[in-house]
């Protein structure tokens, strides 16, 4: 009887191995089901960023024609970017001088004196909405 035990061992080890083929598939399939779907949900969130880049870019366009020129004529700067500068802005003609723009965006030079001794820092007190466009913008 001793072959058959081993019959019985071969007999259960082959089953086990069939279960375990048959978990794997299920999890594979499982697996390839949810990056399938995720996938899916990332093509509509696509679909919804052009939606919105291009109601953008409409607006954008017929608020203000000439600036959206100007900043989208600069290399890395889309109509999300400069949409996103004009709306900061409004107008440039809102600002006397370049330096004005430069001070409301932040991006002026502090002195700090002290009899001989001087120090010119970069202002750091960016404007909120207008620094956050600068980070996507060196992203892009």
């Amino acid at each position: 009887m001793k072959c058959g035990s081993q019959f019985l061992a071969l007999q259960k080890l082959t089953r086990h191995r069939f279960h375990l083929v048959d978990t794997l598939v299920s999890e594979k399939n499982w697996m390839l089901s949810n990056i399938y779907l995720k996938f899916s949900e990332l093509d509509v969130n696509n679909k919804k960023i052009e939606t919105v880049d291009r109601a953008i870019e409409k607006t954008v366009k017929g608020l203000n024609p000439t600036q959206y020129q100007s900043l989208i004529s600069v290399k890395g700067i889309g109509p999300v970017i400069s949409s996103g500068i004009i709306s900061e802005i409004g107008t440039i003609a809102f600002f006397p001088s370049h330096d004005s723009l430069a001070k409301f965006a932040g991006l002026t030079w502090r002195k700090h004196q002290s009899g001989n001794y001087s120090l010119f820092l970069l202002k750091n007190s960016l404007n909120a909405s207008i620094f956050s466009f600068g980070i996507s913008f060196t992203l892009e």
